[in-house]
């Protein structure tokens, strides 16, 4: 009885549980149980869109301008020293007339690079401009000069020492492709320029005093070598500018025998449409003086660190000798240029101004 009772209740539970349908499972005859995985498609071709993509100019990595210049801001040195390669790379190679579309938003993103303070990437930055300099007519960079020049002084005025000191390959581009420019604004350039060696005196608007480093990667002189020449070249440039603006307004009397000749070349052989402040430099009184008051003291305590001393005279026969080494030679050849440029220029303010500046 007890046993029949647990089977009947067994029984009960295994109907109270819920039971899954079974499927009725139809096999595939013989050979046609195979998964077919081919599948059929039809292209869709956008003309327009293959169109504009031909056209489209792209760098040897298949990269265009917007996405160039979009690297340009990250956050890894090597992508933006290589972007930089790839932006000069499309810079040289394509036409005037891309250069001139893209000005703008090239120079934007080119400049701030200038102070980076990855050394590797300040640097190709810089060969950037000088190929943007290099491509372009000056026509157009004319309008952009502004920038330039804000980032060349910002760059000079740096505190890092590393991008002061690359701040003169930057302006080295400049007096190259952009001279007359240079000149024009020279005085705010050489404003700055003259931080590079020395520093204010107490209480003084002009008068300055040699300054040391002892963090630079340059010794003293070799150092004071790298900005003299720079700032001789850009007293050539100034004076170049005013010298063949004046000249150029000097016009030569003609005669002209009307017998001979039909033809009357009354107007100036080379005439050459110029911009006001650009090919002509006006020189004003106080900014020469400014270069005056401040050079000639600073260029007194470079000589007086390099002089050489009475113990490296030979006597020559009945001559005495004083032996110079090539960093000082290279000194003396520096400052006597630039007296002699501080000189010239004095002579053309003199002549427009109607005054007598003394050295």
């Amino acid at each position: 009885m007890g046993k029949n009772h647990r089977h009947k209740k067994f029984l009960k539970s295994e109907k109270a549980k819920i039971k899954l349908k079974n499927s009725k499972t139809k096999f595939l005859p013989k050979g046609q149980n195979i998964t077919d995985v081919s599948f059929k498609i039809k292209p869709i071709i956008l003309a327009e869109q293959l169109r504009a993509k031909e056209k489209e100019i792209l760098s040897s990595r298949k990269l265009n301008l917007k996405e160039i210049l979009n690297r340009l801001t990250h956050h890894n040195v090597n992508i933006k020293h290589d972007n930089c390669q790839q932006l000069k790379e499309l810079i040289l190679r394509e036409n005037e007339e891309f250069l001139k579309q893209n000005l703008a938003t090239i120079l934007k993103r080119v400049c701030p690079l200038v102070l980076d303070i990855e050394i590797k990437v300040r640097n190709e930055a810089i060969k950037v401009i000088r190929a943007i300099l290099q491509s372009s007519y000056r026509i157009n960079i004319i309008s952009f000069f502004d920038i330039l020049s804000s980032f060349l002084r910002c760059a000079m005025t740096h505190i890092e020492l590393n991008i002061q000191e690359d701040s003169l390959n930057f302006l080295d581009a400049l007096l190259e492709y952009l001279p007359e420019l240079i000149a024009k604004d020279s005085h705010k350039i050489l404003s700055n320029f003259f931080t590079l060696i020395s520093k204010l005196k107490n209480d003084s608007k002009h008068a300055r005093t040699l300054s040391e480093n002892l963090k630079s990667r340059y010794t003293g002189v070799k150092w004071r070598i790298k900005v003299l020449l720079r700032l001789k070249k850009i007293f050539e440039t100034i004076y170049g500018s005013n010298n063949v603006s004046i000249e150029s307004n000097e016009i030569a009397d003609k005669t002209i025998d009307v017998t001979k000749t039909r033809f009357a070349p009354i107007y100036h052989d080379k005439f050459k449409c110029s911009k006001p402040g650009i090919i002509k430099t006006s020189l004003e009184v106080e900014n020469v003086e400014m270069y005056i008051d401040t050079l000639l003291s600073l260029m007194q305590e470079i000589w007086l660190e390099v002089a050489p001393s009475n113990t490296t005279m030979v006597t020559s026969g009945k001559l005495d000798n004083t032996i110079i080494k090539t960093d000082v030679a290279c000194i003396l050849h520096c400052l006597l240029n630039i007296l002699y440029f501080l000189f010239k220029l004095t002579e053309i303010v003199d002549r427009e101004n109607d005054t007598r500046l003394v050295l």
